[in-house]
């Protein structure tokens, strides 16, 4: 396998997350599903412009000296920078915490996530945090070279000159592994991360492919209680389970199961190359989740190995209570 440039690329579907146009005026009332909360600012939808930080790039905080920006978050910015006590690369994200920030809580949360879960293999390494006194929270992470977004894109030769990186189908196998594990270890602690798409899982130690995968951005996670369930519809709409999408309408409780729906449209996307219910319109993208009939459907000659279907059809369910994660499947064949 080949080393890679460090690459960091804007997903253009993640922008129009908060930017694609939606048609009100075409009538599909499916179960009373109605689009009115998309115009609150708390569904994270409609974002035109995201405030994010920038943070004094050349300058050393807290013996973190930040190099250059490499992208952006929901609410921060993240940058490339040196850990001078411990001479290693790490990954700082940078959020406002200030008294009128609307996304301090998240910035907060996520730090309170990563510090309550030990260390594992498939999470990004949580190493550090701090306040500026500008109010600005930095979070020290793990460094990663790219993201799986940038892998799945990569697949097919570029046309921008960007570089072309090649993947077998046991690198996908593996990779849906590792990230399936992580997803595992999470449900043992009681964490939904309710946010898992190819631009939170991100390529840590190693070159290539074959580095370790690793899940990473915990701001939307959230802790399990029987006693106070999650729900508030959140995340990512391409890859947001359907009992997370009726919370627009009428907010019920869901649990960590809306994570194994996300898994699923995630490797469905790492072997077919795009996600499972996408739309231009952000409308039709929710209304196929929601009218998904349990059957997934591949396009012509982009159907994945057995063991793969055999896993995605146990993910991929309306009935949160009917979904199962198995990584072994993935590897019963091989």
């Amino acid at each position: 396998m080949m080393d890679f440039e460090e690459i960091h690329q804007t997903r253009s579907k993640e922008s129009g997350t908060y930017n694609r146009e939606i048609n009100f005026s075409k009538e599909k009332d499916t179960e009373s599903f109605t689009l009115a909360a998309f115009h609150e600012e708390k569904t994270f939808l409609r974002k035109s412009t995201p405030e994010y930080i920038e943070a004094d790039v050349g300058k050393v905080m807290n013996g973190y000296f930040l190099e250059r920006k490499i992208g952006n978050g929901a609410y921060s910015s993240i940058y490339k920078a040196f850990d001078t006590k411990r001479e290693r690369k790490v990954a700082v994200k940078v959020s406002d915490v200030s008294s009128t920030s609307k996304d301090s809580d998240l910035a907060f949360n996520e730090v309170e996530i990563y510090k309550k879960l030990p260390p594992s293999s498939n999470i990004v390494a949580y190493y550090d945090h701090f306040v500026s006194e500008n109010k600005n929270l930095y979070l020290v992470m793990e460094y990663a070279k790219l993201d799986l977004h940038t892998l799945i894109n990569r697949q097919r030769m570029p046309s921008d000159g960007a570089v072309h990186i090649p993947m077998e189908i046991q690198d996908k196998i593996e990779i849906a592994y590792q990230i399936s594990d992580a997803i595992v270890f999470l449900r043992r602690y009681d964490v939904a991360h309710r946010d898992v798409k190819p631009e939170n899982i991100v390529v840590c130690a190693g070159s290539g492919v074959r580095g370790l995968m690793k899940l990473c951005d915990f701001g939307f996670a959230v802790v399990y209680d029987r006693r106070s369930p999650p729900t508030e519809y959140i995340g990512s709409p391409d890859y947001m389970a359907p009992e997370v999408i009726r919370c627009l309408k009428s907010p019920k409780p869901y649990g960590t199961s809306c994570d194994l729906w996300s898994l699923g449209v995630t490797i469905y996307e790492l072997f077919v190359g795009e996600p499972t219910f996408y739309d231009e319109n952000l409308r039709e993208t929710m209304f196929n989740i929601l009218m998904y009939n349990d059957s997934i459907v591949y396009p012509q000659g982009k159907v994945p190995p057995m063991q793969v279907c055999r896993f995605l059809k146990n993910l991929i369910l309306q009935r949160p209570e009917t979904r199962v994660l198995q990584p072994e499947i993935l590897k019963a064949d091989q």
